[in-house]
């Protein structure tokens, strides 16, 4: 797959999480409905990040010093992670995507 393709595919994520947590605020969670799961929909997120929390980390460390590329990509990562911001209080202390989540909320703040 090509950057351009990467790069489209990720901006669908972005979309698609933006819609989903708009429905899950505006029309609740539902157990039928996996659009409107905020665990699912965070595993859908992560599915689609595409490196591992360590290696996003290391590249937001400087950032600023990455080719234009790489840039990018850890925006186009926090594009796909703000939208689950909204809806982390929405999920279940005790499910494991809770704990997968964590700490990759944490790091968006450090992304471009």
């Amino acid at each position: 797959m090509s950057e351009a393709d990467v790069g489209k595919a990720q901006e669908m994520v972005a979309a698609a999480a933006r819609v989903r947590v708009y429905m899950i605020r505006q029309f609740g969670v539902s157990a039928s409905d996996e659009a409107r799961q905020p665990d699912r929909l965070c595993e859908d997120v992560l599915k689609n990040i595409g490196s591992s929390i360590d290696e996003v980390a290391r590249l937001a460390t400087d950032w600023r010093s990455l080719q234009r590329e790489e840039m990018l990509y850890l925006r186009r990562l926090k594009n796909i992670l703000t939208p689950l911001t909204e809806i982390a209080d929405l999920l279940n202390p005790a499910d494991s995507i809770h704990d997968e989540i964590a700490p990759w909320l944490a790091l968006r703040p450090r992304l471009p």
